[in-house]
């Protein structure tokens, strides 16, 4: 018992906050006047006392719910992809850093967003349209999940960045619940542009191979033709 009166009190009323049989705390009022309180107070303060539990565990679940996201986005802020998820509404819920860096957006504009609802300029750089955003949400809607597409996209550069044009590989994924059932879906973002310009350059140096090899041989071939 802790006096918080100073001695003064003559009434405690203290009720118990349970949730699900666990102890939480206990709601405790004072009076300085003896028999303060009467049942109907007391059956009072037990609604309060519930009422309160409930807070308490919504809270405790709410501050658990930030951590366990905070500590996803510090493992997705960690990876070289970009990442959207998506919920079954077409509302994005969740983005990293490289997402924001791919699509030019900062971040409080790409999460709470609808992904159909992007600039065109953005949708471009992710490869697809507004209405086809919208047609994987209405699949969703129905229990269907998407095929995983994935689609090499010319991104161009981002608005106000230097460097060379950006090429991405865009994959769409379904986000699976315990249910069975798609809950969402996930677009993957990697920066295939160094890959890109390697197969480039391989196939630039192919093609000059063959061109400065086929000149001395048609030289060759000449010469033996006149020769026959």
């Amino acid at each position: 018992y802790v006096d918080l009166t100073g001695g003064q009190a003559r009434s405690l009323l203290c009720v118990p906050l349970v949730y699900e049989g666990r102890i939480l705390g206990a709601l405790t009022l004072e009076k300085t006047e003896p028999d303060g309180y009467s049942e109907s107070d007391a059956a009072f303060i037990t609604q309060l006392a519930n009422q309160a539990a409930v807070a308490v565990v919504n809270a405790e679940l709410y501050a658990d719910m930030s951590a366990s996201r905070d500590r996803l986005a510090a493992v997705l802020n960690s990876v070289q992809e970009g990442i959207l998820m998506v919920d079954r509404s077409g509302r994005i819920l969740l983005a990293n850093r490289q997402a924001s860096r791919f699509t030019g957006l900062p971040l409080d504009e790409l999460e709470g967003a609808r992904f159909d609802g992007l600039p065109e300029a953005v949708l471009h750089r992710l490869g697809c349209s507004a209405e086809e955003a919208r047609g994987w949400s209405a699949a969703l809607e129905r229990g269907e999940a998407p095929e995983i597409l994935r689609q090499t996209v010319d991104a161009g550069r981002v608005e106000g960045a230097a460097g060379p044009e950006v090429m991405l590989e865009r994959s769409i994924l379904p986000v699976w619940a315990r249910s069975g059932r798609p809950s969402g879906w996930m677009v993957v973002l990697r920066d295939v542009t160094e890959e890109f310009e390697i197969a480039r350059a391989r196939e630039l140096l192919t093609a000059t191979l063959v061109h400065d090899l086929r000149s001395p041989l048609s030289a060759v071939l000449g010469a033996l033709e006149m020769m026959s």
